[in-house]
């Protein structure tokens, strides 16, 4: 057995555990100058398991790409939290690598994006994928007020009139009045979604369908990074959408200042459209 393992313990929601296995697997490469010959993810990803083991590979597939050490990595420039900094402060040339070798989807997943492709007649280069978390994730950061999303819609629009909106949203609210600016928008039937509320969408999920959910909703943000607009707010769901797409050109973010203000009334406070 190899003693070159990087056991990845950090348990939340799946895109947060997706950032930290990330993390985690860059901290190694700095200080070892090596990569890890095993990456333990066992774990991870609780939520979304009927039983122990580790289901990595359920969801990503490490390939047998080489990442020659150069010097420390950081994921980001900025010194704010990654998923809630500025994602064009991101390392891309530098992170990519890492992305590509440990994040690459699974068969199950590219089957399942194929299936939404084609059951959603989803043209990437005539779509704007709007990305909005509205349930849980209020507790950590300001999302951004849904006519503040509506109106960067409307003027994305305004200077792409035939462009079709890809709304990756699990809060009721915010679809229903975004239907009712832009009523030919693609929505995912697969993903459920609930009336505004501090409560994670995957806890409502019978135990059962969670590993599915987990493949569905990863596949959804995969189709998010692929359009040729993507309006976000921050947060790991934004950030792995231009992790995926390797870049943020075409891409407007509503930065905001971080985590848990109201334990932390001393942050700086920032809310804007990255452009």
């Amino acid at each position: 057995m190899s003693n070159k393992i990087l056991r990845v313990t950090h348990n939340a929601a799946f895109f947060s555990c997706c950032t930290i296995r990330l993390l985690e697997i860059i901290k190694y490469f700095n200080i070892n100058k090596e990569l890890p010959e095993i990456v333990d993810s066992s774990e991870q990803f609780q939520i979304h398991k009927s039983q122990n083991g580790d289901i990595t590979d359920r969801f990503f597939k490490t390939t047998l790409d080489q990442i020659l050490y150069e010097g420390d990595i950081k994921l980001s420039k900025s010194n704010d939290e990654e998923q809630f900094s500025n994602y064009s402060e991101l390392n891309f040339s530098k992170v990519n690598p890492f992305v590509s070798k440990y994040f690459t989807l699974s068969a199950q997943v590219i089957e399942k994006i194929d299936f939404f492709k084609d059951k959603y007649n989803i043209n990437f280069e005539n779509t704007c994928s709007v990305f909005y978390r509205g349930l849980d994730k209020i507790t950590e950061t300001d999302l951004g007020s849904h006519d503040v999303f509506i109106q960067k819609c409307r003027d994305i629009k305004k200077e792409n009139p035939n462009l079709k909106f890809f709304v990756q949203t699990d809060e009721l609210d915010f679809q229903e009045l975004f239907l009712l600016e832009f009523p030919d928008s693609i929505l995912l039937d697969e993903l459920p979604k609930l009336k505004k509320q501090n409560t994670l969408l995957t806890h409502h999920i019978p135990v059962e369908r969670r590993l599915d959910f987990g493949i569905e909703f990863l596949s959804a943000t995969f189709i998010v990074s692929q359009c040729k607009f993507v309006v976000t707010h921050s947060g790991n769901c934004g950030l792995w959408s231009v992790l995926f797409r390797g870049n943020t050109e075409n891409v407007y973010q509503w930065v905001t200042a971080g985590r848990n203000r109201e334990f932390n009334p001393d942050l700086v406070r920032y809310d804007y459209w990255s452009k």
